[in-house]
């Protein structure tokens, strides 16, 4: 009998799109909860690192809350092997993926200081300097750029893998207008990064999940 999911997460895309999308794709039934700002607290201390997202698996009478959001990628990946989410059976395509995922852990590390400066005025400076020609994110993302196959996916084919869904998300966010200082067109000069996110967003799957939002 397959488990029972539940997601939780705050109502908004960041950490957990990734997985809801995998879930999607998947075609894995789950509960999605869209946590509120004031039921944080409480909720906080019942995850195992004071974190979201977290994913409680109930399976034979018993639950376990998971955390960590590359672990819960896998995990759903490997639920549904057919889905091609993570090639499991072929090692270097893992790597490949494997790769990607941790890069994405990377350039949030560049830009999340940003996050803790109280300085509004010294904030945006310091996304414009990241995000400039000679940026330390735009460095690395055109590094990103260049280990995708040509036709836009981390493996290419039809298939997205949960790091296209980690890159499309961390892509999605650099661009949503969300950061001040950062331009939401930054991410249009990265040719291969922009046919994944328009390759996903085709995806039937994708397209009915955002739909119904």
């Amino acid at each position: 009998m397959a488990p029972t999911l539940k997601l939780t997460y705050f109502d908004i895309r960041a950490r957990a799109e990734s997985i809801r999308l995998a879930l999607t794709i998947a075609g894995i039934p789950f509960e999605d909860v869209r946590l509120p700002r004031s039921e944080w607290p409480a909720f906080k201390e019942k995850t195992p690192y004071g974190q979201v997202p977290t994913l409680e698996i109930t399976e034979n009478g018993q639950t376990f809350m998971a955390a960590q959001s590359e672990a819960i990628l896998r995990y759903v990946a490997r639920l549904a092997p057919e889905s091609g989410l993570y090639p499991v059976e072929d090692p270097l395509k893992a790597l490949r993926v494997d790769e990607i995922l941790n890069a994405c852990e990377d350039l949030g590390k560049k830009i999340s200081p940003t996050m803790r400066e109280p300085d509004a005025e010294k904030k945006v400076k310091t996304r414009q300097e990241l995000t400039g020609p000679e940026g330390e994110l735009t460095v690395f993302t055109k590094k990103i750029n260049a280990r995708l196959d040509p036709s836009g996916y981390v493996l290419g084919g039809d298939k997205p893998t949960i790091a296209d869904l980690e890159l499309n998300g961390a892509m999605w966010w650099m661009s949503s207008g969300l950061l001040d200082g950062v331009d939401p067109a930054w991410v249009n000069q990265f040719d291969r990064i922009c046919k994944l996110r328009d390759k996903l967003a085709a995806h039937p799957k994708v397209k009915e999940w955002y739909s119904k939002k």
